[in-house]
């Protein structure tokens, strides 16, 4: 259901929201209202600092609950990323254990594809871990051919608004993923 709200209901909507994440949380609150990116925009103009108040461990804790409340609690599966001239396709999924981003990325010049843990801001952090594991399939144990890791510092003054925030997911966030694996494609088709 949308939502219309005119001007005289706007101060009373804006409240409305605020109490709300006083009261059981940002992502609950965006889910409940389903609050999207652009509507948060159009309610706190100020964007996303009129809201940090919320998140008492700072902007980047405040950043994760967002990016779970838009992106990860949703499915974004066969979304397509172009990284240096080609295309890769990004299936998204959650480690509901552990709140871990799993990522299956598939070059869609060769089909092939790696798989990758990597939660943006994970635990409230100014980072961006990334794991990935590689199987050849050659083996016959189970254990991984090779993991790889690395962190890359997030800079969370870039994202000042809510669709600040959905750009920064839609074409940083993979560009950063891809940009660490694109040395290792040729390696792992031997």
């Amino acid at each position: 259901m949308k939502y219309i709200i005119k001007e005289s209901q706007y101060s009373r909507t804006k409240q409305m929201i605020l109490d709300s994440f006083e009261e059981i949380g940002i992502t609950r609150t965006i889910k409940k209202f389903k609050l999207s990116p652009q509507a948060l925009d159009k309610l706190f103009t100020g964007g996303i600092s009129e809201i940090e108040e919320f998140d008492y461990s700072g902007k980047c804790s405040l950043l994760e609950d967002l990016i779970v409340a838009f992106f990860i609690v949703r499915s974004l599966n066969d979304y397509v990323v172009e990284f240096k001239g080609k295309s890769y396709n990004f299936w998204f999924d959650s480690d509901y254990h552990t709140g871990a981003r799993m990522i299956d990325i598939t070059d869609l010049s060769y089909g092939d594809k790696i798989s990758a843990y990597a939660t943006p801001f994970w635990e409230g952090g100014c980072y961006l871990p990334v794991d990935i594991v590689y199987y050849s399939g050659i083996e016959d144990n189970f254990e991984p051919n090779e993991v790889l890791q690395f962190v890359e510092d997030l800079n969370p003054e870039e994202i000042k608004t809510f669709s600040d925030l959905t750009d920064w997911f839609n074409n940083v966030y993979p560009k950063i993923i891809l940009n660490f694996i694109d040395k290792y494609w040729k390696e792992f088709r031997v």
